[in-house]
């Protein structure tokens, strides 16, 4: 009702993606997943980026960058820039600070 997720979203597509073209060593893929499993029972509230009251223009502004960022990651693949991929990583670091902002001062109003 408030627009938000409560506990890590379910957004394995995404971290498998960036799991593969990042190629990262097995054991980091087990820690991030054991991690983001973890994650999903932590009372945390999550943006949900559409329909959040709070930066929707910016954050709807640079979902679209940054899902054309993955299309053209998906187009080049395996040859895909490494600065591209790096880069798309900015927006989904934004989504979670901007989340765990919104929960701070969610408790410490």
């Amino acid at each position: 009702a408030d627009h938000f997720f409560l506990g890590f979203p379910s957004y394995w597509n995404l971290v498998a993606f960036y799991l593969y073209v990042l190629q990262t060593p097995r054991w980091m893929n087990g820690f991030a997943i054991i991690v983001l499993s973890l994650l999903v029972f932590v009372p945390i509230k999550y943006i949900y980026p559409s329909r959040s009251p709070h930066f929707q223009i910016l954050t709807n502004s640079l979902g679209v960058l940054w899902a054309s960022a993955i299309f053209l990651i998906i187009y080049w693949l395996p040859e895909a820039p490494r600065v591209l991929i790096l880069a798309s990583l900015a927006f989904p670091a934004y989504y979670t600070l901007l989340s765990f902002w919104l929960e701070f001062r969610r408790l410490c109003s």
